[in-house]
């Protein structure tokens, strides 16, 4: 499975990518404030292009909430962010 041959980071950006259908600029946007683990939701706020410049999302509809699979996408967050505080 290609997931579970990534590192943990692309690991967690596929499974984001795959459960929520977020877009590439949007994931790239993402901040931990966005996600909500304990609601299970992600927040569209901003986005970041692929030169990694911040701005509003897409359209006036583009920011929104997501719900999240507290399962499996929120599982791998949560290891994430274990691994990001440790930085």
């Amino acid at each position: 499975m290609v997931v579970a041959a990534t590192d943990a980071r692309a690991r967690v950006l596929l499974l984001l990518a795959a459960f929520t259908g977020l877009r590439a600029s949007e994931l790239r946007g993402l901040r931990w404030l966005d996600v909500d683990l304990k609601k299970g939701e992600v927040h569209v706020r901003q986005r970041a292009d692929r030169y990694r410049e911040i701005g509003d999302p897409k359209s006036k509809d583009s920011r929104r909430t997501v719900p999240l699979d507290l399962g499996t996408v929120g599982d791998a967050l949560r290891q994430w962010k274990l691994k990001c505080e440790n930085f």
